[in-house]
């Protein structure tokens, strides 16, 4: 008998681009399942969908994704496709089950991903409510027991994407690179989130910023890091490696031995927060 899941719905989330929220989450997401044996579903909520470019390439092909999108299995079918949509490009009302693709799995954990697709940005248009799609769906087929973990990027905006995460998650997690725009990004986010109305009444946990791309004591980097002292946040950060400045992210942090311990310990502190909670 299989047992039941905890799952914790988290998002990634930042209104400043460049701060790492595509790498972490995969990178995350994909320790959870290789080193800790963990049931993970990525939702690509960003209509760049970068996350599933880079998940797609390692385990399948961007042929394949290409399948998946006529078969109508990303994320746009679910949202612009629902019976509550305004924007309905078929017939056909899809529940979030029909659009969850199994990336790896064993025995004892998978990696499931929902593809995002450029087509979402027609989610700009759906009716007012639209944003509760996602997350009720993910309660009406009771994802939570299903996964340990359902991780979602989101694009660096303020947007119905944002709030359609937000609104799906208990928690959320805010990365930061070291430089004064991203810390401004922080701020804008937390003034954005405290007038959102449809987050009013919906119980949301900030586990804290988590610092990317940092790089030894640097004087300016060390500085903006501490200016953040009084507020939640990581002890451990990801370090800045010549693959992840690039945007090389096809080369996932866990496979290669160089960057292996930092994300072992960034996802295990990960972990404890949710624990702790």
């Amino acid at each position: 008998m299989c047992e039941k899941k905890d799952g914790k719905v988290v998002s990634f989330i930042n209104m400043k681009g460049g701060v790492g929220k595509t790498t972490l989450a995969i990178n995350i997401g994909y320790t959870l399942v290789k080193h800790f044996q963990k049931n993970v579903l990525i939702i690509d909520m960003d209509p760049q969908f970068n996350a599933t470019q880079a998940l797609m390439s390692k385990f399948f092909t961007i042929e394949a994704y290409q399948k998946m999108r006529e078969n109508n299995q990303t994320i746009a079918s679910l949202l612009t496709n629902s019976t509550k949509s305004m924007v309905n490009n078929n017939s056909k009302s899809f529940n979030i089950l029909d659009v969850i693709t199994t990336l790896y799995s064993t025995d004892e954990s998978k990696f499931d991903l929902i593809p995002g697709d450029l087509a979402l940005t027609e989610f700009e248009s759906t009716q007012r409510g639209a944003e509760k799609i996602l997350g009720k769906q993910i309660v009406q087929y009771d994802l939570a027991s299903q996964y340990d973990y359902v991780l979602i990027d989101t694009p660096a905006t303020y947007s119905i994407y944002s709030q359609a995460s937000l609104y799906a998650s208990s928690y959320y997690v805010v990365p930061i690179a070291p430089d004064v725009f991203s810390a401004l990004g922080y701020e804008l986010l937390q003034k954005a989130l405290s007038n959102d109305l449809v987050l009013d009444d919906h119980p949301l946990t900030n586990l804290g910023v988590l610092f990317n791309l940092t790089k030894g004591y640097r004087n300016k980097r060390a500085n903006i890091q501490s200016s953040f002292e009084n507020e939640k946040r990581f002890k451990k950060s990801l370090e800045e490696y010549e693959n992840i400045r690039t945007g090389n992210i096809g080369n996932f942090i866990y496979d290669m031995s160089k960057t292996q311990k930092n994300i072992v310990e960034l996802t295990q502190e990960f972990i404890e927060k949710l624990e702790d909670i």
